[in-house]
């Protein structure tokens, strides 16, 4: 099933009973991509630059302040629970911390079962049995796990349950929010490979948040380079990442140690670590919101905006220099 996201918005209003502060948190600032069925977008970025924000916005647990998202033939611009409800079964998401993300009063079984009864799945006791064993050997886990809880497992187990139970509705649409990122080093490593089954077995879209560069390279058909809510750098990731366009892609690939990330062969990267911080995302700079960081910035970034636009090779960047360079 095909995802296709049309200038997504999402803003949080700052200010309350018991606060003076005024402004408006722009989380997300018009994001638009789209999915063939089958395809996986890893969608990278520094923390606090939104990923986590699309993620729950994709899947309905925070409503969108503007846009839309169209999941098959089914447009969704309302964003009440209400408009999500038929759709629930369709996309559902993977949390980043397995431990919290599961019921610790419920046993494995009934973690497994729960999505059959909220999705009104009429399922006699034999068959919600057989479907639950089912999903346990899907995700490489034995039937030995069934009457235990949460915390009788380890990190990797529980990871293992919540993939389980995000696929006990059988949703053609996967959003993966840094499933991997609390898991030891061996266990991310056996997660990623269970991720590339799926998807390939399954035929499973996926968006794949993560801050890793050399995760977003091992599972992604498409990256998209997120900054201060944006995406300023998208296309296929072989080329993204081994002829980025964008500063910023360029200053995410210099952070990586020498001979860890996607392409670099051991060599000492060709691009300026990144530094500095970015700007507040209540006071939002008039020009490109990457411009007090950038190693080639122009005078007409500090006022104008760029807009995400088409460049040789098939990506797309928000960059001023690189789709408009000025005449010498």
């Amino acid at each position: 099933m095909s995802l296709q996201v049309d200038k997504l918005v999402k803003e949080f209003p700052q200010g309350g009973l018991w606060s003076s502060a005024a402004g408006v948190v722009h989380a997300l600032r018009g994001v638009s991509f789209h999915l063939k069925k089958g395809e996986t977008l890893a969608v990278v970025g520094e923390s606090g630059c939104g990923k986590s924000t699309l993620a729950k916005c994709l899947v309905g647990l925070l409503p969108a302040t503007q846009g839309s998202i169209r999941i098959g033939d089914s447009v969704i611009d309302g964003f009440s629970a209400k408009a999500w409800q038929p759709l629930r079964g369709k996309i559902q998401m993977v949390f980043q911390d397995p431990f919290s993300s599961l019921n610790p009063r419920l046993t494995i079984g009934e973690i497994l079962e729960e999505p059959f009864e909220l999705q009104h799945l009429e399922l006699d006791r034999g068959a919600r049995e057989q479907k639950v064993r089912k999903l346990l050997e899907t995700v490489g886990l034995t039937p030995s796990v069934n009457g235990r809880f949460p915390h009788e497992l380890s990190g990797g187990q529980r990871q293992r349950v919540g993939i389980a139970r995000a696929l006990a509705v059988e949703p053609e649409i996967l959003v993966c929010d840094e499933p991997v990122s609390a898991l030891d080093v061996s266990i991310q490593a056996q997660i990623l490979n269970l991720f590339l089954k799926l998807q390939k077995e399954l035929q499973l879209t996926m968006v794949f948040i993560t801050h890793d560069l050399r995760v977003a390279s091992l599972v992604s058909h498409k990256v998209a380079v997120f900054y201060l809510g944006e995406i300023v750098e998208e296309g296929e990731t072989t080329t993204v990442f081994s002829n980025p366009r964008h500063p910023y892609t360029k200053s995410l690939l210099a952070s990586i140690p020498k001979g860890l990330g996607p392409n670099q062969n051991g060599e000492e990267s060709r691009f300026t670590p990144l530094e500095g911080e970015p700007p507040s995302p209540v006071n939002l700079p008039p020009g490109c919101s990457f411009y007090s960081r950038c190693f080639q910035r122009e005078d007409r970034c500090l006022t104008q905006n760029p807009a995400l636009k088409p460049v040789n090779g098939g990506q797309k960047v928000a960059c001023w220099p690189e789709t408009d360079p000025l005449s010498t």
